[in-house]
């Protein structure tokens, strides 16, 4: 599957444009940039860390205004390494892109 590598605004994500033509748009993020400090200094996502709340919020608002959608829109889950898959429904816009 095509992968592109891509900066916009000080920060660097990756796309998967073939899933474009489904209509999904499917990113993600490197580390830097962001407004972390200390050990997660970074573009830190992760409400389940001991990160500042407020930090990990804004890099959450600042990823998300570079791909030009609205924590509404999306859904977030804490990554783990497993052979675990989760189904999406339209219902699930928006848990976890605020709040952990």
């Amino acid at each position: 599957m095509e992968f592109q590598i891509k900066k916009k605004k000080g920060l660097y994500y990756g796309t998967f444009p073939a899933f474009t033509r489904y209509g999904v748009s499917a990113a993600i993020s490197f580390r830097k940039g962001g407004k972390s400090s200390g050990p997660y200094t970074s573009l830190n996502l992760g409400l389940h860390t001991e990160d500042n709340k407020k930090n990990v919020l804004k890099n959450r608002q600042m990823f998300f205004r570079l791909l030009d959608i609205a924590p509404r829109h999306v859904i977030t889950l804490k990554q783990v390494h497993s052979n675990k898959v989760v189904t999406v429904r339209l219902k699930d816009r928006g848990k976890g892109a605020v709040a952990y």
